[in-house]
């Protein structure tokens, strides 16, 4: 990948290079070419290959597929024989492991003066992603329904059961009341204990009418939610009928509020969890089944 190029070299490669570049395809204003592994080379001055993630790499290897990678972008340098990758190295070096013998690459042409060139390189390399936005769980979840993903679709269905507006609010302050702010949570509650008991959740939330008030689908609040559940499913029905009850008369924040005022040092889903747990032990007389130990909250043997 990085290479000490010597005019043999360059000369060796210059026949393949300019048969890539006669062979470029052009979309608009942007060219396409296929360019053997061997063409390929990494800018030290600019990029580090020791900040790259193996594991990635790695993960990308075991689980290659031509048909969900993007072309790499790479820099021409006629002058070599060569293009240096601007955006593509996890993909590059995993072609190379999976002994792929080359990638598609959208092709980019700066000057060539080299300190100019490696200007343009640089930049583009710096600020190519400045303007992506990454798609988030809520934002894939459609998606992953579509594909039949267990947790997507179990959650989807208790979703559409109590009909909860899914919207991505990352940032959107008090338009998120309403709607599941905290899907990462559910998605991840539905993936280890089912859908059973995220219903469990949506349903002591909507009964309880804190679908509409701040941090009712928060991720503290569904995280506290199924804490105490999980502990107590011998007698969750009672749990769920006293709960209702209770939380009729208060807001998600005056819990956390009881929360943060009995155990102050705690985070909030801990302090919530353990507010929550203390109602339920008081009200239906059952042993506690979280306590703090060392500053933490633990679950009771």
């Amino acid at each position: 990948m990085v290479k000490n190029f010597t005019n043999a070299t360059v000369n060796a490669n210059n026949a393949l290079y300019n048969l890539v570049m006669q062979n470029t395809m052009r979309v608009g204003n942007k060219r396409f070419a296929y360019i053997p592994l061997d063409l390929l080379y990494v800018d030290m001055r600019y990029q580090r290959l020791d900040t790259s993630s193996k594991a990635k790499v790695n993960n990308l290897a075991a689980h290659w597929d031509s048909n969900r990678m993007d072309p790499i972008r790479v820099s021409a340098h006629p002058d070599e024989g060569r293009f240096a990758v601007l955006d593509g190295l996890h993909r590059t070096l995993a072609a190379k492991i999976n002994g792929v013998s080359g990638l598609e690459a959208e092709i980019l042409s700066f000057e060539t003066n080299d300190d100019q060139r490696l200007l343009s390189e640089a930049t583009i390399f710096a600020t190519q992603n400045d303007e992506v936005e990454t798609l988030t769980p809520a934002q894939k979840h459609n998606a992953n329904v579509v594909r039949g993903v267990k947790e997507n679709v179990a959650l989807n269905n208790v979703i559409r059961k109590y009909s909860i507006p899914l919207k991505d609010n990352k940032g959107q302050g008090k338009s998120a009341i309403g709607t599941l702010s905290g899907f990462k949570e559910a998605l991840r509650i539905t993936a280890t204990y089912g859908e059973e008991m995220i219903d469990d959740i949506m349903n002591v939330i909507c009964s309880s009418r804190w679908n509409d008030e701040p941090n009712g689908f928060s991720n503290v609040t569904l995280s506290a939610i199924k804490n105490v559940l999980a502990a107590h499913q011998d007698i969750k029905e009672q749990i769920i009928a006293a709960s209702i009850s209770y939380f009729r008369t208060i807001t998600p924040n005056t819990l956390l509020a009881y929360g943060k005022a009995n155990y102050a040092v705690r985070s909030d889903r801990s302090a919530m969890t353990l507010a929550y747990d203390d109602f339920v032990s008081k009200t239906l007389g059952v042993s506690l089944s979280y306590g703090v130990e060392n500053n933490k909250m633990v679950r009771v043997a």
